[in-house]
């Protein structure tokens, strides 16, 4: 979207127009009296009729379309672009549970799955992380990566709508999720590294494992943050799920309904916040060449019109 710098400037438009109608007539000197009959003279010779009135310039369209280039430049067109982002050098991966029990309606907000609460909410946080690199992994019985880490966090959200249920195994190995997290992550550069894990709790198959993957996890520095997203949380699979939070360095947490999974987010967004974003950094791309470029093609016409009729 074009902006402007001074828009003030538009103000300068009808000045020419005012300066004409108000400015004070200049006394014509050097101007040599005619008599009206050789006047007639001259308009019977040239085949004009007397009551032809001389009109306007020629080339006042182009003074206009010149004075009106002229003010936009000065107005200062521009374009601003996306604010630069620095890197932060956070990578966090986000596990998201898809086993059977995740198509449930338990949350007490009509036929809606907790899957489909999820995706919204799930989105808008990871739109917010801009700057950290963003990885999307699904998990069940068995766990696959569904996009890689990237910076382009847009393309992960929209891969949200894709996940299926009971594609991964239609059991819960959070192990599984960990583990593969810690092996994406093992070889990457040094920085914070992050796992939030999203799961309704009911880990039944793999708990061993879960405690196993949890201290390869604080081994290579990733901290896991356990979401609990369930309306009746099992005492067991909490205990469980915050054992694995802790031996990392991370927490867990409980969230009963999407209100709470968004206050979940911006709690993450205050453990981990990113750097501010310095808008006078941001590109702009400066258009005041457009303008004077019609203005000077403008004067380049009169000039030529002038010397081809003194």
């Amino acid at each position: 979207m074009i902006a402007f710098l001074n828009l003030w400037a538009f103000a300068l438009l009808p000045l020419p127009a005012l300066i004409w109608y108000f400015g004070p007539v200049l006394p014509a000197k050097s101007a040599v009296a005619v008599p009206e009959s050789v006047l007639a003279t001259l308009r019977q010779m040239s085949g004009a009729r007397g009551e032809d009135r001389i009109g306007p310039p020629a080339d006042l369209l182009l003074r206009i379309v010149g004075w009106a280039a002229l003010v936009l430049a000065l107005a200062g067109p521009h374009q601003e672009r996306a604010p630069l982002l620095s890197p932060s050098g956070r990578d966090v991966a986000v596990a998201l549970d898809l086993s059977a029990s995740m198509g449930e309606t338990d949350m007490s907000l009509g036929d809606v799955t907790r899957i489909e609460l999820i995706r919204d909410v799930l989105g808008e946080f990871m739109l917010g992380r801009r700057g950290d690199r963003i990885s999307l992994i699904g998990f069940g019985t068995e766990a696959y990566i569904i996009s890689p880490l990237t910076f382009d966090v847009a393309s992960v959200t929209d891969m949200l709508d894709e996940v299926t249920i009971g594609l991964p195994g239609r059991r819960t190995d959070l192990g599984q999720a960990i583990g593969l997290s810690v092996q994406m992550m093992r070889n990457e550069p040094e920085g914070e590294r992050l796992l939030i894990l999203i799961s309704d709790g009911e880990t039944n198959v793999g708990a061993l494992a879960a405690r196993d993957a949890a201290q390869l996890a604080a081994k290579v520095g990733l901290k896991v943050f356990v979401i609990g997203f369930a309306r009746d949380l099992d005492a067991g699979s909490e205990a469980h799920m915050r054992e694995i939070a802790e031996a990392t360095g991370g927490r867990f947490f409980a969230a009963a309904n999407p209100a709470l999974l968004e206050a979940v987010y911006r709690e993450i967004d205050d453990i981990a916040p990113l750097s501010a974003i310095n808008l006078e950094d941001a590109p702009i791309e400066n258009w005041r060449w457009a303008p004077l470029l019609v203005a000077f093609a403008a004067a380049l016409m009169i000039g030529w019109r002038e010397h081809l009729n003194p």
